[in-house]
């Protein structure tokens, strides 16, 4: 995700010294685009801790024992 914000810093101001990423497309329109990706990423990545944080608790709450057939 930093990668992604930094990159799209970097496009979005314009730089000479770098060539359009596509045949068509902007700079500042792929700086966009970068920081679309980096949200989506993060979108992710705080559903992914939700159900992570979610679970653990559910374990810990309700942990149950089973008793094997040796028992």
């Amino acid at each position: 995700m930093v990668f992604l914000v930094v990159v799209g810093i970097i496009f979005q101001g314009d730089p000479v010294y770098i060539k359009n990423p596509v045949e068509g497309l902007s700079r500042k329109k792929a700086g966009g685009n970068c920081f679309g990706a980096a949200g989506c990423y993060f979108v992710t990545a705080v559903i992914s801790a939700g159900y992570y944080y979610k679970g653990k608790k559910k374990i810990q709450g309700g942990a149950r024992t089973y008793r094997t057939l040796d028992d």
